[in-house]
């Protein structure tokens, strides 16, 4: 839609200001770093960091009420319940209808412009680094064909089966003796908080290429196996698996067998290993989607622009696809993080799965139909492989 002339200028005027810079003058209390978390914003949200600000993009999301978007306006529009018009009144200070300076708002139009392709390049250059630095990390994983700490990690979550014990070198997975844990100081410059054995596994992207590296640090003598760590400045506990690249439309593909017709998929490694240790299909590929927000893309909004969450976004093409061969999709589900809509996203992945499949196939009837099924978590919580623990 071509916008007025006054509400244009107005428009660019208020991009002017960051969402981050806007956070600041709320006075929200968000993390350092380049993904600032903190309570969310939302009446009645809250929480300590399930809301957050990538500076780098200017984005902004939340975790449990859903608000996301890009730049501020949208920010404002959300947060405040106001109409396009008015949230670009409130950020600016200015009402719509004041007078206003064409060459000066053609000049902030040129600025917006140059500041936004900074930002592109800034965060693909980031992206790229990030790359690399993954490959790095996992081409300097120890070359013992036994990978003794994975196989005891995996003993210890249950997984070590006959039939995974028969397939382990088939297995994409390696491990690091000694890899360092790096977080950010309070201050905010990235210092080490420890280092630890992990085990790392390759994201690869729709086109074979490598994506990330996912990290899980070890310390075999916790219930689970994983490191556990809190951050010495917070006093809060910290995430110890890790995804250093890009991501974003990729999977790690555990296993895929010679002319694989299904992929079982779960949000993470031990979930997608579980019904390859307990349940094989020799048909089946074995592909973990990193989280829940890569397997299940972006969500439609109503008018009103609040999120339909079993309605997916078919324009959000980043998400992860399955491949053209794949006949059969299964997703499994947990409830160990809640809080995030875990089966409602799924669910909307899977549909988003169905659709551009259909879609595909009217351009190319060849394509094999896309059949879908979501397995529940077992009840009580949790995911399927605290069921077989």
């Amino acid at each position: 839609m071509t916008l007025p002339d006054h509400l244009a200028a107005l428009r660019d005027e208020a991009l002017q200001t960051s969402c981050e810079s806007w956070a600041k003058r709320q006075g929200w209390k968000l993390s350092p770093g380049l993904d600032r978390a903190g309570p969310c914003p939302m009446p009645g949200c809250g929480g300590t960091d399930r809301f957050s600000i990538h500076t780098g993009k200017n984005l902004f999301r939340c975790r449990q009420c859903d608000i996301a978007g890009e730049g501020v306006i949208k920010l404002v529009m959300l947060t405040q319940g106001l109409g396009f018009t008015e949230a670009c009144e409130l950020i600016t200070g200015r009402r719509a209808d004041a007078p206003f300076d064409p060459e000066k708002a053609a000049e902030i139009r040129r600025q917006n412009e140059a500041a936004e392709k900074r930002n592109r390049d800034d965060a693909e250059r980031y992206r790229q680094k990030a790359r690399r630095e993954g490959y790095e990390i996992w081409q300097a994983r120890s070359r013992d064909p036994g990978r003794p700490l994975v196989a005891e990690y995996l003993m210890i979550r249950g997984l070590l089966t006959a039939r995974l014990v028969e397939l382990f070198d088939q297995i994409r997975l390696g491990q690091h003796d000694d890899l360092p844990y790096m977080d950010r100081a309070k201050s905010g410059p990235w210092v080490q908080l420890a280092k630890a054995p992990a085990m790392l596994a390759p994201i690869q992207m729709a086109d074979d290429r490598f994506g990330a590296v996912h990290r899980t640090w070890l310390d075999l003598a916790q219930p689970k196996g994983r490191l556990v760590l809190v951050h010495p400045d917070t006093g809060k506990a910290l995430e110890t698996k890790k995804a250093l690249g890009i991501k974003q439309g990729g999977a790690i593909r555990l296993f895929t067998p010679e002319n694989p017709r299904r992929i079982i998929m779960g949000e993470g490694i031990e979930t997608t290993l579980t019904p390859l240790a307990h349940a094989f299909e020799p048909d089946t590929a074995y592909w973990a989607g990193v989280d829940v927000g890569n397997m299940a893309g972006k969500a439609s909004r109503d008018p009103d622009g609040k999120i339909v969450q079993d309605r997916p976004d078919l324009a959000d093409l980043d998400c992860w696809q399955p491949p053209d061969w794949c006949e059969e999709l299964i997703y499994l589900g947990e409830t160990e993080k809640a809080e995030r809509n875990t089966d409602a996203k799924l669910t909307r992945g899977l549909l988003r799965a169905q659709l551009l499949r259909r879609q595909a196939r009217e351009a190319n009837p060849d394509l094999p139909d896309l059949v879908t099924e979501f397995v529940l978590a077992p009840e009580g919580g949790g995911d399927i492989n605290d069921l077989v623990r």
